[in-house]
């Protein structure tokens, strides 16, 4: 793994989808807008990176959606997963996804392989990785199947946190940015990601 991946995973654990803040690690604002473009390039180069999104019954729910695409935003892989147990309100609020959606879409052991091949090898970019990781390896435990084998990972909303530069009243975290344009559905999400790693790119 590398540091950028180290550094996204060891973030502060929190009730929410989207962590507030981002350590600055002793290093001006400018300084991290510089490695967030290197580290957007990085990606974009890399022949292995995919976008990977997710959307669950719940924070600590199952899953209900996934898609990966490739940088680009073209689908390698999307379904809707149907969960053992009820989308809570506030969930289905978001992202709109209610049970009777569900009912006739496949179970997450009938996705899974298609799942771990459209996976293997490859460099997962998600907006929020600690939420969308954590969510497939307690699923993938739930059904007795490493879903996160051989795979990578990197976090969009870190980097794009660290370009936005936006330093909270103290000066002592970087304040994490929600990712623009979500659409809270899995592929339209991967979408918008996309364009924020080619902004990022960009300068």
């Amino acid at each position: 793994m590398t540091s950028e991946v180290l550094r996204c995973t060891t973030l502060q654990p929190v009730r929410t989808a989207h962590p507030a803040r981002v350590p600055l690690g002793g290093l001006a604002p400018a300084t991290h807008r510089r490695q967030a473009v290197r580290q957007a390039q990085r990606w974009l180069a890399d022949e292995s990176s995919v976008l990977l999104d997710t959307e669950s019954t719940a924070l600590d729910g199952q899953l209900v959606e996934i898609a990966i695409t490739d940088v680009h935003g073209a689908p390698l892989f999307s379904s809707l997963v149907r969960p053992t147990t009820p989308v809570d309100p506030g969930a289905r609020a978001v992202h709109g996804i209610g049970d009777e959606e569900l009912q006739d879409a496949p179970d997450l052991l009938m996705v899974a392989p298609q799942l771990r091949a459209a996976l293997a090898g490859r460099h997962v970019i998600a907006y929020n990785a600690r939420f969308d990781r954590g969510l497939l390896r307690r699923e993938g435990e739930r059904i007795g199947v490493d879903l996160l084998s051989s795979t990578r990972w990197g976090c969009g909303m870190h980097c794009y946190t660290r370009f936005r530069g936006r330093v909270d009243s103290r000066g002592r975290h970087l304040r994490a940015s929600r990712l623009p344009g979500a659409r809270h559905r899995a592929v339209g999400d991967c979408r918008s990601l996309a364009e924020v790693l080619q902004e990022i790119a960009a300068g």
